[in-house]
């Protein structure tokens, strides 16, 4: 298969995997939009990642399982109103220290969403236009749970004489995160740490960093607020931070089931830190009673 834009890689979806149609970006949003361009700035990232490995084959079909899974726990989530996991025990030893997982599929699949799903879309634009543009020339800039390395590789292309340290639970997510740089010609001041981020003892991490991104971590944990406590000891005076998370949207490791945006707000302000700007978005199409769906994303500072 051979693509190179949004376009071409949602028509090969399409005609693979019909069921996830509509949740694509184009179903969404339309050439020219600011989040098309932060969306090809994502499929370009996870093209040349791929390219050494299985290619686009393997990024399509790890980005529909990823859909699919979404889809099918949704609508369990929809007449629960309950995350079918409660807790996080287990999920290190069965997913993210598993390499065959990580590297298989749930990185890769990931990675593609801020390329095709909406609101991943918005997120990433939020994040590059205003986060990253603000940002000092050369920061010292701390991420929380990297994964596939998408923002650290984003503002590192902005900002190339950043200090970049990245700190995930998941070593074969570092390995890939180094991969995926090298394989998209990154070369930069980078560390990479395996580690707890509720346990920020290791001397390489910053003690002050200018930015701290923790992105898709709060509803990974059992203690979202003991993740806010370490962003906020480690965030330098004038410092900013960029958050997101979701409400009410199932995820086969999802564990902290956030009910509104209200909640979410309110969890980042108790833990000493100020929103500066927010992006509360709603599943598109969505038609869910009762409850809504939503991805959020927010700039903030120490308060």
């Amino acid at each position: 298969m051979t693509v190179t834009d949004i376009p071409d890689i949602a028509a090969a979806i399409t005609e693979r995997y019909p069921i996830i149609q509509n949740g694509l970006l184009p179903q969404w949003q339309k050439p020219g939009d600011p989040e098309w361009d932060a969306a090809q700035w994502a499929l370009k990232y996870v093209l040349n990642s791929v390219e050494d490995r299985e290619g686009i084959d393997q990024a399509v079909d790890s980005f529909a399982q990823t859909s699919i899974d979404f889809l099918r726990l949704q609508a369990r989530f929809r007449q629960t109103r309950k995350y079918a996991r409660t807790s996080t025990e287990g999920l290190v030893d069965e997913l993210y220290s598993d390499p065959e997982e990580m590297q298989g599929h749930y990185l890769d699949g990931l990675a593609m969403t801020y390329a095709m799903w909406p609101n991943h879309a918005k997120l990433l634009d939020f994040y590059r236009r205003e986060f990253v543009a603000s940002l000092p020339d050369e920061p010292v800039s701390m991420e929380i749970g990297p994964g596939h390395g998408l923002l650290g590789f984003t503002l590192l292309s902005d900002r190339p004489a950043a200090r970049y340290v990245g700190v995930d639970i998941s070593e074969p997510a570092l390995a890939f995160i180094g991969d995926a740089f090298a394989a998209n010609g990154m070369d930069a001041d980078i560390e990479l740490i395996a580690g707890d981020a509720t346990n920020l003892s290791d001397e390489r991490i910053p003690s002050q960093a200018d930015s701290i991104v923790c992105c898709e971590v709060l509803e990974h944990v059992d203690d979202p607020a003991m993740i806010l406590q370490a962003v906020r000891s480690r965030l330098a005076p004038g410092g900013r931070t960029f958050l997101s998370t979701v409400a009410n949207l199932e995820a086969i490791d999802h564990v902290y089931l956030y009910e509104d945006v209200g909640q979410i707000r309110t969890m980042i302000e108790a833990n000493g830190l100020r929103i500066v700007d927010d992006r509360p978005m709603e599943l598109p199409g969505d038609d869910s009673e009762g409850f809504t769906p939503l991805n959020y994303a927010c700039i903030a500072e120490l308060a």
